[in-house]
């Protein structure tokens, strides 16, 4: 089962509530009220470590997860071309077993670029060992689907 990064909003929130009370913060009306004791410091220690252990986890497993050998295909939308880097940036769906949907740049031979442009829907192949796209086929419009 793949991990899902948190909702950063949500997460945000759910981190004010427990630094709250943790140090003992009382929401009074329109006031605000702050309990600070000596063992405050050292609850604030304890969590920044969880914390950050748990990002470490969450690197660690998206690292995990990510096949490093094989050819994956994707779909997805040209978002921009960058033949003088010989990168492109697509916009792509979920691609099985390989990476989320997400928008991001790809190494790309130029010569695959040359018939594309920026709204393209496209299908492609990724090397997973490089991270780089090695065939990219335009899809044709579908009328009255925008795609």
């Amino acid at each position: 089962m793949r991990h899902r990064r948190p909702n950063t909003r949500l997460w945000s929130v759910e981190m004010m509530a427990i630094v709250s009370l943790v140090m003992g913060v009382g929401l009074h009306g329109d006031s605000v009220s702050f309990a600070w004791d000596a063992h405050t410091p050292v609850r604030i220690a304890q969590m920044q470590h969880e914390m950050k252990q748990e990002k470490q986890q969450e690197k660690h497993e998206m690292k995990m997860e990510m096949p490093t050998e094989g050819i994956f295909e994707g779909v997805g939308e040209v978002q921009a071309l960058l033949p003088e880097r010989s990168q492109i940036v697509v916009k792509h769906e979920e691609i099985k077993g390989f990476m989320e949907a997400m928008t991001m740049w790809f190494p790309v031979d130029p010569e695959l670029m040359k018939d594309l442009k920026p709204g393209d829907r496209i299908k492609f192949k990724i090397d997973a060992a490089k991270k780089k796209l090695v065939a990219i086929e335009r899809l044709e419009e579908k009328k009255g689907s925008g795609y």
